[in-house]
């Protein structure tokens, strides 16, 4: 059997489901005209039949459909997406889903739209549905599945649209390569009763549709950080001597003492594990550093000394200030958590 393939316009919604099951492609459908006739009132004499045939081309219409067109997605957290795939072509058809970044399948076995218990069977990567027998069995050509997604990281209250999709593929050796997508040829392929063509159904913008886009857009549920330096002069060689100016503040001249302070703040709704790190100027030394004077305020509290925690190194004559792993807290409703870390430095 020749297969070739043309795409045609649909103008009723692709979301609509066959009321009765459609005829079945492929199959010969022949019809036959028969004739008698008579001359001047004698012998009846019949004709020799008059036959027309054709074969049925193959209508590739299916539907994809989100349980939930937005949801929450807590960072590190599964949030699950019911979806209902239904093949309402008059051909058994294969469909694959796409490769997500932190999107995992399972097969929902009760179309409840929730991840059960019993339901950890991840969805193969070819969903195979047979055409719909008008019967009222769903289970043959209506599938339904569970996309988790699980974000790694994301910022509290930014979105993220996750295009979920499903796409036609061939699922009879016959009809191709096995696994290929379904392609539709151009419209103005003209029709022939001797083949077997395919007839895809198409949007709005005149699209074939042979993949099915199904955006769902998520809001993240995490962190929201945010990190500030801010530098004060505390003394200078002129403030500590005996006989400074009347009035004199400090200035960042040699041998004035600097300190620095590092404020993180998290406005999200998740904790946030913090590694915070400091590369100094390279006019700074080791040596420059009050390794004393490392303080550290959580959320409000009275700075602590953390100097036995904190390393500093040196590489290619450019220190490197590494302070203790910290959880920067969530805002609680009314106060952002906040991580205060604080030194002090000699200028040269």
């Amino acid at each position: 059997m020749k297969l070739k393939t043309l795409a045609l316009a649909v103008t009723a919604t692709v979301a609509s489901f066959s009321a009765a099951a459609e005829t079945p492609y492929g199959d010969l459908i022949t019809n036959t005209a028969n004739l008698s006739y008579s001359v001047a009132g004698g012998t009846s004499v019949d004709a020799t039949p008059a036959t027309a045939e054709f074969n049925v081309d193959r209508l590739v219409k299916f539907n994809l459909t989100a349980a939930n067109a937005t949801a929450d997605a807590p960072v590190g957290e599964d949030t699950t997406i019911g979806f209902t795939l239904t093949n309402n072509s008059n051909a058994a058809m294969d469909y694959s889903l796409p490769t997500l970044d932190n999107v995992t399948y399972f097969i929902d076995e009760n179309g409840d739209g929730v991840l059960d218990a019993g339901e950890t069977t991840p969805v193969p990567a070819t969903i195979s549905l047979a055409q719909d027998d008008g019967d009222g069995n769903t289970s043959t050509h209506v599938y339904n599945y569970i996309a988790v997604f699980t974000p790694q990281q994301g910022v509290d209250g930014e979105t993220i649209e996750v295009l979920f999709s499903a796409t036609a593929i061939e699922n009879d050796a016959a009809q191709g390569t096995v696994g290929s997508a379904v392609v539709p040829t151009p419209a103005t392929t003209a029709w022939d009763p001797d083949v077997v063509q395919t007839v895809a159904e198409t949007n709005a913008a005149g699209e074939f549709i042979t993949t099915q886009p199904e955006p769902v857009t998520f809001t993240y549920v995490g962190a929201n950080i945010a990190l500030a330096k801010a530098v004060e002069v505390v003394s200078d060689p002129v403030s500590l001597s005996g006989n400074a100016p009347a009035g004199y503040t400090p200035k960042a001249i040699p041998g004035a003492v600097l300190k620095y302070t590092l404020t993180v703040t998290n406005s999200g709704a998740k904790d946030a594990d913090l590694t915070l790190s400091d590369v100094m100027p390279s006019i700074f030394s080791e040596s420059d550093i009050d390794t004393a004077s490392y303080k550290q305020s959580l959320n409000g509290a009275a700075a602590t000394d953390i100097s036995a925690n904190v390393t500093a190194a040196t590489d290619a004559g450019v220190v490197t200030i590494t302070f203790p792993s910290v959880t920067a807290t969530k805002n609680d409703g009314t106060d952002n958590g906040t991580v205060v870390t604080s030194f002090e430095v000699t200028l040269p």
